[in-house]
């Protein structure tokens, strides 16, 4: 029993003793820690605006334990603000992360190390206290030398019997001496050292004049605690008195103490922090997939036209009296000239003439247009003929091979001016837009909220040295303000009216009807006198040779064309090279005719543009699948009354 008892003691006392040992072990490791201050070295420069820029320059010395931060402290009750706050080590900056208090916070409460630490350093403000906290990896020995820099607003007492510098140069929250402590000030301008008042509170330290403008407080050992102010008093109107409230300067002030503050909160808030940078993320995603959406939306909406419909026959004539380059601007919106001079032969405005040139290899074809007096009806037209032969009245094809695409470039214009004016198409610009109260007006004012957000989200962000959500997000809402702009000033757009449509129709349905003569033959053919109607279209729509082939296979050939001039060659049955074309026929002449052809749209080929064919839809191939559905009705119905099913 005795012995129970003794080992129930012993169990129990061990049960005790390991959480005391390893509070001993940790009071010892915490003991264990020892680091020395060799110097601290404060650098205070006073600038004409009053501000001062002051650089502490901290060096320690590890000998026992581990150590991962550092921090500092400095008052704010005397001053107006504080703010570019850098820290370096060895000339490498810190750079700014708000987690990095937690991470000090939580290893001084829990013992716990951050997964992802590295040189990082923040800020944050306590009651009247502005804190500068910095983080570094795993020390247990060495040295480190750290610089603080930073600029003080309002730091100067200015009155009129002197301004003075009062600042607490060497702090007092540390347990550790400091081994050296030097404080230099840096006035703007050299000063008698009879017009200066020199002092020092705290620990025992001696002033000197190094120069007119330079003054050095020397102390040490400082004890642990130990704090030194000091007082230099210099005269009245070196610097000038800080305003905050007037001009530009005091503007920009307000900002950066503005900024500081807002980031001194986020340092504060981390969580906050997190939300705002995936609320940002979360805008600039929104504005390049909705932004590209709805500038996708409005170039849609602009170039949109009415639909010209698929014919459901087709007709056997020309609609109406349009010129080529129009119809088939309506029917398939591309430029298309080649088929007007055929056009404005068969009205009189030019002729083509057949010439042989003998070689010593045999003959040289060519052939010539000719310009007539009189002016084509449209502007266009006339465009194109003063291009074509520029001031001449005549031009051989074999000899207009540079004929430069540029011209029809020039010609669509006067085509879709033509188009407005007939009410077949409508120009739709930026005023047109802006006057609908769509497009242009509310890029305009969309560009501008934006581009002034982005302005002030990316200069916020560089202030205050926001996360990449913050630059993402000014980004974006940049790059939308130009795009914005760019939408207003994009070239204006023709397109058809709701007449222009109907009129569309009507011309893929005749095209219809050339393209069925030129696959099913003569069937459809009234007159051979059509063709030189219908070949000025054929050739727009890019049927012209095969309507040609299709009019020479008719019993009853076309005659040659009134402005068509053929040479005959002397072994053509001893035929007179200068026979009238008006005695011949197209099958005559056809080897010339498919040559001129050929020719033309070889010579020209910037005219010769054709454009996709419309959408037809067949009549036979329609009526055939009408009464394919009727049968498999009249079918299914059969049957159902068969099998006594009842009718649906």
């Amino acid at each position: 029993m005795l012995y129970r008892c003794l080992l129930l003691v012993a169990v129990l006392g061990v049960l005790v003793a390991i959480p005391v040992l390893g509070l001993g072990r940790q009071t010892l490791a915490a003991d264990e820690q020892e680091t020395l201050f060799d110097f601290l070295t404060v650098d205070i420069n006073i600038l004409a605006n009053s501000d001062m820029e002051i650089t502490e320059t901290q060096k320690y010395s590890f000998f026992g334990g581990t150590f991962y931060y550092g921090y500092r402290w400095i008052p704010l009750d005397e001053v107006e603000s504080i703010d570019k706050i850098e820290v370096y080590e060895d000339g490498r900056p810190y750079p700014r992360d708000p987690v990095v208090r937690r991470w000090i916070d939580t290893y001084r409460k829990t013992g716990e190390l951050p997964t992802d630490s590295t040189y990082a350093y923040c800020t944050w403000t306590e009651g009247d206290r502005l804190w500068i906290g910095w983080w570094y990896p795993e020390t247990t020995g060495g040295s480190r030398t750290f610089v603080v820099k930073y600029v003080v607003h309002g730091g100067l007492r200015i009155d009129d019997r002197g301004d003075q510098l009062y600042w607490k140069a060497v702090f007092g929250d540390r347990d550790m001496p400091i081994n050296s402590a030097v404080v230099t000030v840096h006035l703007p301008e050299p000063v008698s050292s009879t017009q200066l008042g020199i002092n020092s509170y705290g620990v025992p330290a001696q002033s000197t004049i190094i120069d007119d403008s330079t003054i050095e407080f020397t102390a040490g050992p400082v004890p642990g605690n130990g704090e030194l102010s000091i007082r230099v008093i210099f005269p009245h109107g070196i610097v000038a008195a800080p305003s905050s409230s007037q001009g530009a300067g005091g503007i920009i002030q307000w900002v950066d103490e503005t900024a500081e503050k807002a980031t001194q909160w986020l340092d504060q808030n981390p969580t906050v922090m997190s939300i705002i940078n995936w609320c940002l993320a979360g805008m600039g995603a929104a504005f390049i997939i909705g932004g590209g959406l709805w500038f996708l939306a409005i170039r849609r909406s602009r170039a949109a036209e009415p639909k010209a419909h698929p014919p459901m026959t087709y007709i056997t004539t020309p609609p109406d009296d349009l010129p080529p380059a129009l119809a088939g601007r309506l029917a398939n919106g591309a430029y298309g000239f080649l088929g007007d001079i055929f056009y404005l032969a068969q009205r009189g405005f030019l002729t083509v003439t057949e010439q042989f040139e003998k070689r010593w290899y045999g003959y040289k074809q060519d052939f010539l247009l000719e310009r007539g007096e009189q002016d084509p009806p449209y502007s266009y037209q006339v465009h194109l003929m003063d291009l074509l032969f520029r001031g001449r009245s005549g031009l051989y094809l074999s000899k207009h091979k540079n004929f430069l695409p540029m011209t029809t470039e020039q010609a669509r214009e006067a085509l879709d001016s033509d188009g407005i004016r007939l009410g077949l198409l409508e120009r739709v610009d930026k005023e047109t837009v802006r006057a609908t109260g769509r497009g242009a007006n509310i890029l305009n004012k969309t560009a501008l909220l934006c581009l002034i957000l982005g302005i002030v989200t990316l200069g916020l962000s560089i202030l205050t040295q926001a996360d990449w959500a913050v630059h993402f997000a000014s980004g974006t809402m940049l790059v939308f303000a130009v795009a914005a702009w760019h939408m207003t000033i994009v070239p204006a757009r023709v397109k058809r009216t709701e007449e222009g449509a109907r009129v569309a129709t009507r011309w893929q349905a005749y095209r219809y009807y050339l393209l069925l003569i030129t696959r099913k033959g003569q069937g459809l053919i009234e007159n051979p006198n059509d063709l030189y109607r219908d070949l000025p279209y054929a050739v727009r729509f890019g049927l012209g040779k095969k309507l040609v082939r299709t009019f020479t296979t008719l019993d009853e050939p076309a005659p040659a064309p009134s402005w068509y001039y053929p040479q005959l060659m002397p072994a053509d049955s001893g035929r007179s090279m200068s026979t009238g074309a008006a005695t011949l026929s197209l099958l005559g002449i056809r080897d010339g005719f498919y040559r001129m052809l050929r020719d033309i749209r070889r010579e020209l080929p910037s005219m010769g543009k054709v454009g996709p064919a419309p959408v037809m839809v067949p009549v036979a191939a329609a009526r055939g699948q009408v009464e394919k559905n009727r049968m498999a009705r009249n079918e299914r119905q059969r049957r159902r009354k068969t099998r006594g099913d009842p009718l649906p």
